[in-house]
């Protein structure tokens, strides 16, 4: 067994691999990878992924069409999904600019999402998805508010910012304004 640190830089290395060989079949490295762990090392997968699309933004529509849309997929439907590779999926997607919207539906059946969304909603208040994707943050925000069970204060702010900054139709502002009142928001 690898010591935390070997397993870290092995899963840079992997993630790299698969981020920059795109000629390789990559399903099956990704599926012997997850089945083999634990969910540090698919939190640290996910967040490698969102790191070097950061730095590569281009490179996200040639990743997506290679293996990034099958992988979120088989990620969602998983009944071996954690919430520390929930939460780096979210924050994942945020980076993903125009894949934001059918990346939110692949994802919208998660079952639970516990576990620190700070990042996330800073993340997309510092974003242009809010005036991009209004309804799809919208739907993210409503997806939160479903699935979380424990909101804090300063992220209960963060969740009426956001809202207030989106420009929204009737119908999926009464969706929202009912899933916050829900959590005590307004």
């Amino acid at each position: 067994m690898l010591n935390d640190d070997t397993r870290k830089q092995f899963i840079n290395f992997f993630s790299n691999v698969l981020l920059i060989c795109r000629e390789i079949k990559i399903d099956d490295f990704i599926s012997e990878f997850m089945y083999n762990s634990n969910s540090d090392d698919k939190k640290i997968f996910v967040d490698e992924i969102r790191l070097y699309f950061l730095k590569n933004k281009c490179k996200i529509k040639i990743i997506w069409n290679s293996w990034l849309r099958n992988y979120l997929y088989n990620r969602a439907v998983s009944k071996n999904i954690e919430d520390k590779e929930i939460i780096a999926i979210l924050k994942l997607i945020i980076e993903l600019d125009e894949y934001f919207p059918i990346t939110l539906e692949i994802i919208s059946d998660l079952e639970n999402i516990s576990g620190n969304i700070t990042f996330i909603l800073t993340s997309l208040l510092s974003s242009n998805l809010i005036v991009k994707f209004p309804n799809d943050v919208t739907k993210l925000l409503i997806l939160i508010l479903n699935k979380s069970n424990n909101l804090v204060f300063l992220n209960q702010q963060r969740i009426k910012t956001i809202y207030e900054k989106l420009k929204l139709n009737s119908d999926i502002d009464n969706e929202l304004r009912k899933a916050m009142n829900r959590k005590g928001i307004i």
